[in-house]
């Protein structure tokens, strides 16, 4: 970012309270590294693989209609990893369930293929100090573990219903595995002995081992805490910052450079890559999207200490990696939009700067998903694309050399569509990260405040959509939705049949197991009786699909209580914070005791 060392601070940080960016106690510290070396806005060193000033990008492009029969999971990103020494990158494939070794070492090499099972869904992936590499089977809820580069199984454990982020502690000589469901598991690297589960906190996305200590990361709220073991299975938690106040989200967490100061070396180690919804109601009624440093919508941010920096062209940036010199983001949503950055390069920062709008962007073939970093130069990255499968070295701002790790497509005509940036700097999938949903009520001017709603398990026997059942089906939605909030390309019939077709295999998320098997029982009893909850939230998914006012002044629809425990707030508007809130407000006019409201929900939790 050419000339930014020349602006004062003081109107550095006037600039980025004038953008809502910056809290008053967060202060504005010198950036890292050389920032001559970045372009302003409009700038290009190579045509063929980077990009300056892109705040808006052309529509997205989705080529011939296809769906398939098992449909691709979405997209989450940290699917690979480096070995110690250099000489490996371990790939997960969730798309085609398997297991890489991929060889550094000279040109690269495919060094071996496992198929683990499209059903495992392999994603996380960490080494020990041994050469092992641990790959989170985030379907079956296991870790596998495989001698590298022969990529032979040692162990196969089961850690938690809804494993997410790995890191290896070679302080305890453990491995750490945080769960969806609440769980913090450690295992031994080997395979022996039993795991051990701590019940954390609820959403954990990822964990991350620093020089100072443990550290986990939630999924929706986008909040970092400091983890102690105490005595026996007690844990002590430490918030060290979140979203600065707003629901966010945070796709990835990792281990941060060092900062120059020991000051700020305390509890400055980790980096966030995530998404902060926007800020005025949108002007224009049901228009959601990113100009420039301002949003309507989810605007991508890095975090760092609590501070929020816009990088408003990262759209879904599910990856991050750090080398001595720079931050890569991987833009996943740009995968499908001709010659749009799929990789943005960016100064290493610490404390808080307005906005990165003149990153650099690195057009990686195919649609990025993952990064990591070697060690061998002191910029450079591997990166791994989805469709095709494909590993590629970047260094400074050209890809190197690549290898294809797989002829099998796994393109799907709904899931691109999903996770395309639709030309305004927004995807589906930035309010429904991972098909889930951002904790967010949005508002617009013309209807108010409208919750997002969980796509997982959810779609396929539930039209119609939208709170209030004014979308008849999935062409409606795609309508309203897509062309008209994101202004993206009208989509046609059979693209919108391809979204809809793979919204509806969307898997529902695992629950974990209940706790208090009588409370449930109890619960269930309540919530079956004569005029009581499933009156309206009936069968399986737990909707009659009608459209009723149950006390909020506001008829809407009846929603789907599928994973109801992991996606608070609640009501259409989100005004209430927790299940409790929502029982305790005598939802649906039923009225239950503090003890009887417990059991409900101890029940709605197995949902």
């Amino acid at each position: 970012m050419k000339g930014l060392g020349k602006i004062a601070i003081g109107s550095i940080v006037a600039a980025a309270a004038g953008l809502g960016c910056l809290d008053p106690y967060v202060t504005t510290e010198e950036w890292y590294g050389d920032r001559d070396d970045e372009t302003s806005s409009g700038g290009s060193s190579s045509s063929s693989s980077s990009s300056g000033g892109i705040d808006e990008v052309g529509p997205p492009s989705f080529g011939e209609t296809v769906s398939l029969a098992e449909a691709p999971p979405p997209i989450s990103g940290g699917t690979i990893a480096v070995s110690p020494d250099d000489q490996v990158v371990v790939v997960a494939d969730p798309d085609r369930g398997h297991v890489q070794a991929v060889s550094l070492a000279g040109h690269l090499a495919l060094l071996g293929t496992v198929d683990v099972g499209l059903a495992s869904r392999p994603e996380r992936v960490a080494f020990d100090d041994a050469q092992r590499a641990h790959v989170v089977l985030r379907g079956t809820g296991e870790v596998e573990t495989f001698a590298v580069p022969s990529l032979t199984s040692l162990a196969r454990r089961k850690v938690c219903p809804e494993p997410r982020g790995i890191a290896w502690d070679h302080r305890l000589r453990m491995l750490h595995v945080a769960c969806a469901t609440g769980e913090l598991v450690s295992l031994s690297p080997d395979g022996s002995g039993s795991p051990t589960v701590r019940l954390v906190r609820d959403d954990l996305r990822d964990v991350v081992v620093t020089s100072n200590g443990l550290r986990v990361s939630t999924f929706r709220d986008a909040k970092v805490f400091d983890v102690t073991f105490g005595e026996g299975m007690n844990v002590t938690l430490k918030e060290l910052f979140s979203s600065l106040g707003e629901r966010n989200v945070a796709w990835r967490m990792i281990a941060a450079p060092r900062p120059r100061s020991d000051e700020q070396a305390k509890e400055d180690d980790v980096l966030v890559a995530g998404q902060r919804p926007g800020g005025p109601v949108p002007t224009v009624p049901e228009y959601y999207g990113v100009t420039g440093c301002t949003s309507d919508g989810p605007m991508p941010v890095l975090l760092r200490r609590g501070a929020l920096v816009p990088v408003p062209t990262a759209v879904l940036p599910v990856d991050l990696a750090t080398t001595d010199e720079h931050i890569y983001i991987v833009a996943a949503a740009n995968g499908h939009t001709r010659g749009a950055p799929t990789v943005m390069r960016l100064p290493l920062f610490s404390g808080i700067v307005p906005c990165m709008r003149a990153e650099r962007g690195i057009v990686v073939p195919g649609q990025p998903t993952s990064i990591a970093r070697t060690h061998r130069l002191a910029d450079e990255v591997v990166v791994l694309s989805r469709q095709p499968a494909r590993l590629h070295v970047v260094r400074g701002l050209e890809v190197e050399t690549s290898i294809t790790l797989s002829d099998e497509s796994r393109e799907d005509t709904g899931h691109a569509i999903f996770h395309a940036n639709s030309g305004k700097g927004l995807a589906c999938a930035s309010c429904h990260p991972d098909g889930r949903d951002d904790g967010h009520a949005w508002t617009s001017a013309d209807i108010g405040a409208r919750r997002t709603p969980s796509l997982l398990g959810t779609i396929a026997g539930t039209a119609p959509y939208h709170w209030d059942g004014t979308a008849a089906d999935m062409h409606a939605v795609a309508d309203l939705t897509f062309r008209a909030r994101m202004q993206g390309p009208a989509l046609e019939t059979k693209q919108t049949d391809a979204l809809g077709g793979w919204l509806g295999k969307l898997p529902r998320m695992a629950t974990a197991a209940p706790r208090d098997e009588a409370a449930v029982a109890r619960g269930k009893a309540l919530f079956d009786r004569a005029g009581a909850c499933a009156s309206c939230h009936a069968g399986p998914l737990g909707t009659n699909n009608a459209t009723v006012d149950v006390g909020t002044g506001l008829r809407v629809q009846v929603p789907p209580l599928v994973g109801v425990s992991t996606h608070a707030p609640y009501f259409h508007d989100g005004r209430a914070a927790t299940l409790a809130a929502v029982l305790a407000a005598e939802h649906g006019r039923v009225s239950l005791d503090a003890a009887a409201r417990a059991d409900v929900e101890a029940y709605l939790r197995t949902f």
